[in-house]
């Protein structure tokens, strides 16, 4: 009887140790759940965030193009000015004695 006194105890002990180690594994398990979840949401944040910027160098990129298309048009609108003045001050110089 002794003999499977120590035997129960050491299964009994064995019983104990899988036990914990059960727990062991569900604590990491459960941070491991806490910290997949905190990475999801980082990497949903992290998306956004480009989403966001992509938009915004979208609008920039709009903007520049407008601007060198305004650029052109008063380019353009110079060039002309400076057609016209040389236009009349060839026809003023006909007027000059």
């Amino acid at each position: 009887m002794n003999r499977n006194n120590i035997t129960l105890e050491k299964i009994t002990e064995k019983v104990q140790d899988t036990k914990q180690f059960a727990e062991e594994i569900k604590q990491v398990s459960e941070q491991i759940k806490t910290n997949s979840n905190e990475v999801l949401i980082a990497a949903k944040e992290s998306a956004s965030i480009i989403e966001q910027t992509s938009a915004s160098s979208q609008e920039v990129t709009a903007a520049a193009q407008e601007q060198s298309a305004t650029v052109e048009e008063v380019n353009a609108s110079a060039n002309e000015l400076a057609r016209i003045s040389e236009t009349l001050n060839e026809e003023i110089q006909k007027f000059k004695i």
